[in-house]
């Protein structure tokens, strides 16, 4: 431990005296209430916990205990977590959620065909899960724990901690250079690794409770497609009965029958079943039966055993549905019809349609629309669409499947749309699974404005591509340019993203573009936005139409502007007398409901805004656009956040702005000192009072009103509103200013003075 010492000379009395220093710094230690006394003074003061680390690692050991709650460990990265908290162990009684994945096929760039994490490293990691189980039994409860697991990995989950698992996926790693699995899990069912694997769903039970359960094998009919354990089927229907997420993709489904057909999943929100394989009808009925709740639902097998199935369930709660299973068109029919708030369907056959001689000799009920509440359809097929645009029923999301070569099923959809304004008009979504690098240029043509004039974002999924169409992706831009607001483009391919062709300067995109995410098999999400080479930042126009740019994945300045909602009020007639008359008035006019909403809108949204802004901000920290700048987080909470006045109409609107000042302040140092995830970044806050704006314009922002400063009338500041400029150049003060940290500044024209927090 280092210690705050005064300075000493060499000799006898140096050594007594850092002797002396050591000893109080140990009796400081042993009394909590010191350090509580401390930790108290320091998060009130906000003082730089980095600077005190110097002064003594044990308080900023302490001081981060609130930031440990939250234990995400990804198996291949794991070293320097375990590092972190065997040097800081007190930590680990702090942990109340522990996440463990290993999916690393599924989303590093080429999983090694080794395993993915050393004997040590298993070795480390299984002895710090031993001190999270001692410590955190002694005092504290045992954290939730959520398994992301290959069956074979070497992990030693103790039994108290595997009392806690709540989510137990089990996965594969592939190579992507190979169509076969790259680490058989076992060709024999009975193998110890399922016998692991069923403890740790037995000793579930113990606990709160399995929810979810996701097993993902290699189901291609390969002759290295596992093989699971028949016995880890029956300790799941046994053990885990508050299942409210099951998903199966495995080659085996007639092993699932046995125990499957006994099983009692009441609580089933999500199912999903999706094999080459044959499953007992009645296995399957028999869970469908019991999943009342059902609000997932996808099934897609090989075949069937025994009777035809028939789909007599309805779930009231149904809003998305995949089927790929033979039904009989008359029960598909009844089936669809029976759910009517069904928002989301990726399955065209069940959008049956009825033929005109069919139609006349149906009751009235029968006639009914199918899927009256659909927004979002994916493989679907031009005679569905056909069916749905005369209906008169248009759809806002539009996936279009991959047919086999010479069936322009993709063109044909385009060019109905093209004939029918009004369902063009609602299509803001559209996905293509046809290889983008070979669609002709008339497919290009309908994707323009004046056929889908609110296309906004274009997923083209290029599965059938060769393995060069990444290097058309400039040209691929460029016949996009007619799509007048097309904002997000995701792209799809085989191969790394390259740095030449997409990332050169002045490349030609569409006119509103935003965003390009690009998504490569077995590699990481990448996100790009869309920037101007103007060097004013201002627009270069194409003769196409488009605009001339860069598109790059990182982010310079975050500027958090959420105004949110204004939730509940409560108005007194006059001053109240009591307790009971102020608090029955608040209970009348408020309800939990509506803070919840309000604090989800006004709070939680900017904290998420943030944390998925993290990795593009720590980009633009490795290359800044010139010497000396360092991206920026300012968000905007209200001055009313920084003063509690005596308007009690809007407590609510207050809280969740004071909310979200102070989670500014410790996302500032969450970032920069906490974790120091991201050093360097400054988080500060501006806290405006009333300008010029749609919000206090008298007409609303929703009837397009927009006041003037002098019309908004401030007896307690300086007489009229801000305007524009007088915010903006607040903000660009928070955001260039790097010495600035962790800081709420309000701008209200003397608002606060006038408004002190003790008035």
């Amino acid at each position: 431990m280092e210690c705050g010492l005064p300075s000493a000379s060499h000799g006898e009395n140096a050594e007594t005296s850092l002797d002396a220093s050591r000893a109080s710094a140990h009796r400081f230690w042993d009394v909590p209430e010191l350090v509580d006394h401390v930790l108290n003074y320091l998060s009130e003061d906000r003082v730089d916990l980095l600077v005190l680390s110097q002064v003594s690692k044990q308080l900023r050991a302490q001081a981060l205990r609130i930031w440990a709650r939250c234990l995400d460990i990804y198996l291949p990265d794991a070293d320097k977590r375990v590092r972190f908290f065997t040097n800081n162990p007190t930590l680990l009684a702090d942990v109340r959620y522990l996440r463990l994945r290993s999916d690393a096929g599924l989303r590093v760039p080429e999983p090694p065909c080794s395993s993915t994490v050393t004997e040590m490293d298993w070795t480390r990691l299984n002895y710090l899960l031993e001190m999270l189980a001692q410590r955190s039994g002694r005092d504290h409860a045992l954290p939730l724990v959520d398994l992301t697991i290959r069956p074979d990995d070497p992990l030693r989950l103790p039994g108290c901690l595997s009392q806690r698992v709540v989510a137990l996926r089990l996965v594969e790693h592939r190579n992507p250079r190979r169509s076969a699995i790259t680490h058989p899990i076992s060709s024999t069912p009975d193998h110890p690794y399922w016998n692991r694997v069923s403890e740790i769903i037995e000793q579930t039970a113990q606990g709160p409770g399995l929810h979810t359960f996701h097993i993902r094998a290699d189901w291609s009919g390969s002759s290295d497609a596992v093989r699971v354990s028949e016995g880890m089927w029956q300790r799941l229907v046994q053990y885990a009965p508050k299942l409210r997420d099951l998903a199966i993709r495995v080659t085996e489904l007639h092993i699932l029958c046995p125990a499957l057909a006994t099983s009692h999943f009441d609580q089933l929100e999500s199912f999903n079943l999706v094999g080459v394989g044959s499953i007992q009808t009645s296995t399957l009925e028999h869970i469908l039966d019991c999943a009342e709740n059902l609000r997932h639902l996808q099934i897609n097998a090989g075949a069937y055993v025994g009777k035809p199935f028939r789909l007599q369930q309805t779930f009231p709660h149904l809003r998305w549905i995949e089927m790929g299973w033979r039904v009989d068109d008359d029960e598909l029919r009844d089936f669809v019809r029976r759910h009517p708030n069904v928002i989301g369907n990726a399955d065209d056959r069940l959008m049956p349609s009825l033929d005109a001689t069919q139609s006349t000799s149906l009751s009235a009920a029968d006639q009914a629309p199918i899927y009256p509440k659909l927004a979002f359809a994916r493989n679907l097929k031009s005679a569905t669409l056909q069916h749905h645009i005369d209906e008169g029923r248009p759809l806002a999301y539009l996936g279009l499947p991959y047919v086999p070569k010479g069936q322009d099923n993709t063109e044909r959809c385009l060019r109905l749309l093209n004939s029918n304004p009004e369902a063009a008009q609602r299509v803001t979504c559209l996905q293509l699974s046809d290889a983008w690098n070979t669609m002709p240029s008339s497919t290009f043509e309908l994707l323009g404005s004046r056929s889908l004039p609110n296309l906004a974002e274009l997923h083209l999924e290029s599965y059938n591509s060769s393995p060069h169409a990444e290097h058309e992706i400039g040209k691929l831009m460029a016949m996009l340019t007619s799509a007048r607001y097309l904002k997000v483009i995701f792209l799809s391919g085989y191969s790394d993203l390259p740095n030449s062709e997409l990332l050169g300067h002045d490349q030609e995109f569409p006119p509103a573009l935003e965003y390009l995410c690009w998504q490569a098999s077995f590699h990481p999400l990448l996100h790009f936005r869309f920037v101007s080479t103007h060097p004013e930042g201002g627009v270069i126009e194409t003769a196409a139409g488009g605009k001339k740019g860069e598109v790059l994945n990182e982010l310079h300045i975050l500027i958090n502007n959420n105004a949110g909602i204004a939730g509940p009020k409560t108005k007194f007639e006059s001053e109240a007398k009591g307790a009971e008359e102020n608090a029955s008035a608040h209970l009348k006019s408020e309800e939990y409901e509506q803070w919840d909403a309000l604090f989800r809108t006004n709070v939680a949204s900017v904290f998420f805004t943030i944390m998925a802004s993290l990795p593009l901000l720590e980009a633009g920290l490795r290359s800044p656009p010139r010497h000396g700048f360092t991206p920026a987080v300012v968000t905007l909470p209200r001055s009313r956040a920084l003063s509690s006045n005596r308007r009690t109409t809007v407590i609510a609107y207050n809280c969740s702005k004071t909310a979200a000042s102070h989670l500014t302040r410790m996302l500032s140092h969450e970032l920069n000192y906490g974790h120091k995830t991201t050093v360097g970044i400054p988080v500060n806050a501006i806290a405006p009072g009333s300008f010029s704006s749609e919000v206090t314009s008298p007409t609303g922002s929703r009837k397009g009103g927009h006041s003037l400063p002098e019309d908004i009338q401030m007896k307690r500041s300086n007489g009229r509103g801000g305007t524009a400029e007088e915010i903006a150049s607040a903000i660009l003060f928070a955001s260039t200013n790097t010495f600035l940290q962790g800081q709420a500044i309000a701008i209200g024209g003397g608002w606060m003075t006038a408004m002190s927090s003790a008035a």
